[in-house]
C-alpha cells in the first residue's frame, strides 16, 4: 500500500498533510515523515471511524476530552481537563453565507502556535466524508516569523459531525523561528478568511459545497502560556543521510531539551541537513498512558549551526502527571 492508497483508505487526509508555509531567505529544514506521517494518518483513520454518533459538547475543551479518550482508551483526569481549560478560551464568532454558518468556536494556546475549533452547519453533512476549505488566508500580529525570521504552517483535521449534525474542524497553526523559542505573552490578533467549503479537499474527489468567503477578526489571549520543564542533554540515534544509497545511524547529542504542556523542543547539530532524528517521541504518564507527538517543524538557528526542533503532543498534557519522556527508545525520567 502506497501513501495515496492510505489517503484514500482514510477518506482523503486533509490540508494538514499538505502543509502550507511561509519562509524567509533562510531555507527551513523539512522533517522526513515516513513513520510519523503513517502514524498521523492511521490516527485520523481511527478517529474517523467513530465520530458519527458522538456528541462533542460545545467547546474545544470537550473535543480534546473526546480525543484523549479515543487515543488512550481512558477518560481524561481532572488535572488534564483543568489544564486544557486553562489554555483554552471561547471565541464564538459566526458568519453565514446562504444557509451555511461557519463558527470560530474556541481556541487553545500552544507554546508556539494555537488550535482553533470550527463548527460548520446548514447542510446535510455525513460523517463518512472529510470537509475543509479550498483556500485559507491567515495573518497574525505580532508575527514572530516576520520579527525574527522563520516559517509558519497550518492545517485542518476533519473530525466528522457532532450530535447536532455540524461539521467539526480542528485547525492547528504552528510557527518556528531562527532564534528558537522565546516566550511571548502579548495578545495575538488573528485575521482569517476561509474560501469555498469543499468535500474531500485536496483529492480528485473534491467537490465544492458552498462558494463564498467567511472572514473573521479576533484576539487570542496568551497571558497563560504552557508550562515547561527543562531536561538534561541526551544522546540519541540520528539517520546519516550523507550516503543516499545506504543510510546508517549515528549518535547525536540533543541539548536544551524542554517538555511543555503542548509539546517538546530541542536543538542538535544536524550537519547541514544530513542528520535526521526520527520523531518516535512519547510522554509517559503515571497511569501508564503514553501520548505521542503529531506535527513538528524545525529551523536552523541563526549563526549557531544547530537545528531547533519543535513538536506538538497529540493532546495537551498535565506535566504533573508525566513521569518520563521516551525519545526514540531513550527513557528520560522527569523528577
Amino acid at each position: 500500500m502506497n501513501k495515496m492508497d492510505l489517503y484514500r483508505a482514510c477518506g482523503a487526509v486533509d490540508d494538514d498533510i499538505l502543509v502550507r508555509s511561509e519562509s524567509t531567505n533562510t531555507k527551513p529544514f523539512r522533517f522526513r515523515w515516513q513513520h510519523a506521517l503513517i502514524a498521523a494518518i492511521m490516527c485520523i483513520c481511527l478517529m474517523g471511524a467513530g465520530v458519527v454518533a458522538v456528541i462533542w459538547g460545545d467547546s474545544i475543551q470537550n473535543w480534546f476530552g473526546h480525543y484523549w479518550q479515543a487515543i488512550t482508551g481512558q477518560e481524561m483526569s481532572s488535572g488534564q481537563a483543568a489544564l486544557i481549560d486553562h489554555l483554552s478560551q471561547e471565541i464564538g464568532i459566526s458568519q453565514t453565507i446562504d444557509d451555511v454558518m461557519v463558527t470560530v468556536d474556541s481556541a487553545t494556546v500552544a507554546d508556539d502556535g494555537f488550535y482553533l475549533l470550527f463548527r460548520i452547519e446548514g447542510m446535510p453533512f455525513t460523517g463518512r466524508k472529510n470537509y475543509g476549505f479550498n483556500e485559507t488566508k491567515i495573518q497574525i500580529s505580532p508575527d514572530p516569523t516576520k520579527e525574527n525570521g522563520g516559517m509558519a504552517s497550518y492545517g485542518y483535521d476533519s473530525h466528522g459531525i457532532d450530535g447536532d449534525g455540524s461539521i467539526i474542524l480542528i485547525m492547528e497553526y504552528n510557527f518556528v523561528t531562527k532564534i528558537g523559542y522565546v516566550e511571548d505573552t502579548r495578545p495575538l490578533e488573528v485575521e482569517i478568511t476561509l474560501q469555498d467549503l469543499v468535500e474531500s479537499p485536496q483529492t480528485e474527489w473534491e467537490k465544492t459545497l458552498q462558494e463564498g468567503e467567511w472572514t473573521y477578526s479576533f484576539t487570542i489571549d496568551r497571558s497563560n502560556p504552557p508550562a515547561a520543564i527543562t531536561l538534561p542533554d541526551a544522546t540519541v540515534d540520528a539517520i546519516d543521510l550523507t550516503n543516499r544509497d545506504e543510510y546508517t545511524t549515528v549518535p547525536v547529542l540533543i541539548t536544551d531539551l524542554e517538555v511543555t504542556n503542548t509539546g517538546l523542543r530541542f536543538k542538535y547539530d544536524n550537519k547541514e541537513g544530513n542528520y535526521d532524528i526520527p520523531a518516535h517521541i512519547d510522554a509517559i504518564l503515571a497511569n501508564g498512558v503514553s501520548i505521542g507527538v503529531g506535527s513538528g517543524s524545525g529551523h536552523p538557528l541563526e549563526e549557531s549551526g544547530l537545528l531547533f526542533c519543535s513538536y506538538k503532543w497529540l493532546v495537551p498534557i498535565d506535566l504533573e502527571e508525566v513521569t518520563a519522556i521516551n525519545f526514540n527508545g531513550i527513557i528520560i525520567p522527569i523528577s
